[in-house]
């Protein structure tokens, strides 16, 4: 009676393991019906498309980076006027850019505003005292770039909360076939 129970033991693990195998295959290749009831309750994961490239320059990049620091200060204010002084300053793209952001209603929505037009600029020429930095945290772990200046990351999409959070990936003055990697 001893020497069934390993048999019987054994028999069980590989049933278990045939029934495992049976449910991966089912899993990897759902029914029609099955497919159905997943698209209907799972809601698509939308993806940003990525922005043309775009340059700031003198009065333009000074709005930008007073934009950066006072979202990074979490001064919701302060914010509003830079993004609306970057909306005078500006034509084109940038100045739609600009207005989204002016318009907007809180500091979240804000900081959301200006992860495109921050992604648009991350490669552009840099001058020294300049640095590309990256927060791969920020927006769920899908990650934000921005221009600031040299020094301390100050974090424009999580402020106070995780102000450091984040890396320099390029500094002014670095060859400018350097580009961030996404």
């Amino acid at each position: 009676m001893f020497r069934l129970v390993p048999f019987i033991c054994g028999v069980l693990f590989l049933l278990s393991a045939l029934s495992c195998n049976n449910q991966a295959t089912t899993e990897e290749t759902p029914p029609a019906a099955q497919t159905e009831k997943v698209a209907q309750s799972e809601p698509e994961k939308k993806t940003e498309p990525i922005p043309p490239s775009l340059e700031l320059q003198g009065t333009s990049l000074d709005h930008y980076i007073a934009l950066q620091e006072t979202l990074a200060a979490d001064n919701f204010e302060g914010a509003l006027a830079a993004a609306k002084s970057l909306e005078g300053a500006t034509e084109s793209r940038v100045k739609s850019l600009a207005a989204t952001m002016a318009a907007a209603k809180d500091i979240t929505a804000l900081r959301a505003h200006f992860r495109p037009l921050s992604l648009s600029i991350k490669d552009q020429p840099l001058a020294e005292g300049f640095v590309t930095a990256y927060c791969p945290m920020a927006f769920d772990n899908t990650g934000g770039y921005w221009l600031q200046k040299s020094g301390t990351l100050a974090n424009p999409y999580y402020g106070a909360e995780m102000l450091t959070c984040g890396a320099v990936t390029r500094r002014g003055g670095e060859a400018a076939e350097k580009k961030t990697e996404e």
